[in-house]
């Protein structure tokens, strides 16, 4: 919380003045190279520079996508999954396991060579987020019209 207050008063100005498509870029690729790099060179890091490494790529990250969620516009999509996240956030790992269950007793060999596979495993987990997000609106959808209590709001069907 203390970061997330420090950026948005003393850093987020200088951020939105530098976030072009070209840094944007930059800072995907640099992040891109930070977090694979060492899977594919098979680095071995002391302690101390493991922890500042997780720390950098932490980091890099956090700003990628803050410039990068600044330049996309909102949708009815986007809008609709930030005010479930409490119920997204609440039943994702229900989901996720479903998920996983089902593809690894129909699709074994190639779940298994996906998560062997450090690129093939980022790729899948980024459209697994995805598929996430469109089958948790129905869960969503059911909590707000019938069960809005569940998540501390009011039911406003007046019938």
């Amino acid at each position: 919380m203390v970061l997330g207050y420090m950026f948005r008063h003393n850093f987020e100005e200088l951020l939105d003045s530098h976030n072009t498509l070209a840094i944007r870029i930059v800072a995907t690729i640099l992040y891109i190279l930070i977090v694979f790099i060492p899977f594919f060179a098979r680095i071995e890091m002391p302690l101390l520079i493991d922890i500042v490494y997780q720390y950098a790529a932490s980091f890099v990250g956090i700003f990628t996508l803050i410039m990068i969620a600044k330049k996309v516009k909102s949708n009815q999509y986007i809008n609709y999954v930030g005010q479930n996240t409490l119920i997204c956030f609440a039943l994702h790992g229900k989901v996720y396991s479903i998920i996983q269950t089902v593809l690894k007793k129909v699709t074994t060999g190639f779940y298994t060579t996906v998560l062997n596979s450090t690129v093939a495993s980022s790729i899948f987990c980024f459209a697994l987020s995805l598929v996430l997000s469109v089958i948790l609106i129905i869960p969503a959808y059911i909590i707000n019209r019938w069960f809005p209590f569940i998540v501390g709001r009011k039911n406003d069907d007046k019938k």
